[in-house]
């Protein structure tokens, strides 16, 4: 399979609700919550949720070209996507993992200086 598949037509709902649908149709599904954070080069990324039946791993998202707003993430356009099994796992621990971000700061003289610091994705 390749990244990902879409497996239905696009209609307006979210990855929220639609984990809550995969869960009361199939009590068995397991939820994956992937928490919000400030990516690598600097945007935000909103909260997601993304299900699996053990035979593959599924979310409800846009086709990622639209480059949605944080505040237009609770209702938009999208459809399912269904990934390999093992996929939700691997990408919620990456998205929930803390990580490190450099901030740039002025040091006691007033230069320039740069500052690691602990924070959470």
């Amino acid at each position: 399979m390749s990244k990902y598949t879409f497996i239905t037509k696009q209609y307006y709902s979210n990855c929220f609700i639609e984990t809550v649908k995969a869960k009361i149709k199939n009590w068995n599904n397991k939820i994956f919550f992937c928490k919000p954070r400030i990516t690598e080069n600097g945007n935000f990324q909103m909260c997601h949720f993304m299900w699996t039946d053990g035979k593959a791993d599924y979310d409800f998202s846009d086709n990622e070209t639209d480059k949605l707003s944080w505040y237009k993430c609770f209702w938009f356009k999208g459809a399912i996507r269904k990934f390999d099994s093992g996929f939700a796992a691997r990408y919620s621990a990456y998205r929930n993992k803390r990580g490190v971000r450099q901030n740039k700061v002025l040091d006691f003289t007033g230069n320039m200086a740069l500052c690691v610091s602990n924070f959470i994705n």
